[in-house]
This record gives structure tokens, sequence and C-alpha cells, in this order.
């Protein structure tokens, strides 16, 4: 499973493997989510509304509860990778987001798609980008708060 390697850190601290308890649990998100991540797979950050404030910190924190906040934005991503943008402890951290414990960071990560919406604006947005304007995003965030604290 991907999230196993790309959010290691997670699962080594929680002692979670790969049991079946917690792939029903992240079948059971999909499932309950099938049609808002339909909705949002195919749009872009820019279409980012404030009223969708709600709906996004509900299905963030029910993904946060299973995965972790690194693992919910990595998932999310995964999902609908031109709406959800990523990050990580050291991503969030350097950008002023410090990470609560988990079931706590849903309003985090909704400030954290508007600053990236934001960011994508300022560049130009999908249009001068392409569709991989958030993974290019995160690859900027990586080196500029990660490889910094390494």
């Amino acid at each position: 499973m991907v999230l196993q390697t790309w959010n290691r850190r997670f699962y080594v601290s929680t002692g979670i493997r790969s049991d079946s308890q917690h792939f029903a649990e992240i079948e059971s998100l999909l499932e309950r989510h099938a049609q808002a991540l339909d909705h949002y797979r195919g749009r872009g950050i820019q279409s980012l509304a404030p009223d969708e404030q709600a709906d996004v910190e509900a299905i963030f924190d029910e993904f946060e509860e299973v995965l972790g906040p690194v693992g919910a934005a990595k998932a999310l991503h995964l999902l609908a990778p031109r709406f959800f943008p990523i990050w990580d402890r050291s991503i969030a951290s350097g950008a002023g987001f410090w990470l609560g414990k988990r079931g706590t960071n849903a309003n985090r990560y909704w400030r954290w798609m508007l600053r990236t919406q934001r960011e994508c604006q300022q560049v130009g947005g999908e249009t001068t980008w392409g569709p991989g304007l958030l993974k290019r995003i995160d690859e900027l965030n990586y080196c500029r708060y990660t490889i910094e604290v390494m």
C-alpha cells in the first residue's frame, strides 16, 4: 500500500501494520465519501470556495482519525490530486501550521488549502503550470522547509 510507504512515520509510531481492521477502516472512508471525492477529483484547487469549509474539514477529520494528519492530506491528494494539497510535519511547521494531535487539524488543513490556493493563483494557476501544479508546490515546499530542517 502506497500510504504505508508515503506515511511511514505514522505506521511506525502507531504500531499499525497491514491489519485487516485498518484496511477496512480505509475502505469505509472511501465508501462513505465516494461521491464527494469523485466531485473533488474533477476540480482544481482554484475552484475552492469559502462555503466548502465545513465539508472539507469533515472529510479531512475522518481521514485524519484513521491515517493521522499527514496521511490524511496525502490520501486525499492521491484521491483528488488537483484539489487537495500535500503537507507533512516539516512543511506544515515550516509554514507556521504546527500540527496538533490526531483529530485536531482539520481547520489547519483548511487554512493550508487556502494558502496553497493563493500560491497557485500567484504563479498563474494550472493555466500556466498544468494539472501537476499542487505536486510542484509540494516539491517546492519540501525544498523550502524539509531540506533545511534535515
